[in-house]
């Protein structure tokens, strides 16, 4: 009978070594980590951070490296979104009946764009208007998306309600994620109506937060055909409202079946019947 060698107490040692620095890696790049990779300087009161969330995902935030994730970016990975607000945003892709042109107002770390770019080519028109300069000018260093070198990429550095006040343009998709329109005031409403296309969509970022939303629901509902609203697993509510066409939910699971494009990140099936980001969808009834 044979006597097996035992694992030498050196070796032993190193393999706990290895294991609990292995733990401790996985920890750090697990967690939302406060380590700064960029960081602004101040415009109007605000300086901007970009942190590191994860080993292959990039945080924008506003209010220093321990404030609230505005954006969270998968570098190199454009399909991938990360946040459940971005995701039912980009739910208003299931309304489109034709999509040549975007406005996205509010730019942050440019997933929504980058999305768009990156599964329905380079011939879609994009229009970014962003308040802030640098969140502009960091969008390829700190993102890898590169809006200036885009010849149908049109990056603008003003607030969005002047950019609405003054553009003759018109748009088959408008995203809402920043400026004094998220207030869904009737003159708001006003000049995003006259922004869209006859079969125009728009979606708006928002937040759970009882009459303000009622009453800007009712401001929808009397400036558009029909309104959904997505109330995601978090503390966002988005709004989908679009211009001349009212989509059932049996629409809907057939545009997600039929879209021009297939994504590794988002089941748009899933996301349209509330088992993905949102814990609910329902439907506005017509003024």
């Amino acid at each position: 009978m044979t006597r097996s060698k035992g694992i030498a107490p050196t070796t032993l040692l190193r393999l706990f070594i290895g294991i609990v620095a292995l733990l401790l890696v996985l920890f750090f790049f697990a967690s939302d980590s406060k380590t700064v990779l960029y960081e602004t300087e101040e415009f109007d009161g605000q300086k901007i951070f970009v942190t590191q969330c994860s080993r292959k995902e990039v945080c924008l935030k506003f209010d220093g490296p321990d404030g609230m994730r505005q954006s969270v970016v998968r570098l190199g990975d454009p399909d991938h979104i990360v946040l459940a607000y971005t995701r039912c945003l980009l739910a208003s892709l299931l309304f489109i009946q034709y999509l040549h042109s975007v406005l996205v107002i509010g730019l942050g770390g440019g997933s929504i764009p980058h999305f768009i770019r990156h599964h329905y080519g380079p011939a879609i028109q994009i229009d970014l208007v962003e308040y802030y300069p640098a969140i502009i000018n960091m969008q390829k260093s700190q993102f890898g998306f590169d809006v200036k070198g885009d010849p149908n990429i049109k990056a603008i550095a003003s607030d969005g309600l002047k950019y609405a006040e003054t553009t003759k343009k018109k748009y088959d998709l408008i995203v809402v994620d920043g400026s004094a329109l998220m207030d869904a005031s009737p003159s708001s409403l006003l000049l995003i109506n006259a922004m869209l296309t006859p079969t125009g969509v728009v979606c708006f970022n928002g937040f759970k937060s009882g009459e303000w939303n009622r009453a800007k629901y009712r401001n929808m509902q009397q400036a558009f055909n029909s309104v959904y609203i997505f109330r995601t697993v978090s503390v966002n509510e988005i709004v989908i409202a679009t211009k001349s066409r009212f989509f059932s939910y049996d629409d809907l699971i057939e545009q997600a079946r039929i879209l021009p494009f297939k994504s590794n990140s988002i089941d748009f099936e899933k996301l349209v019947s509330g088992q993905d980001s949102a814990e609910s969808i329902f439907v506005l009834p017509p003024n």
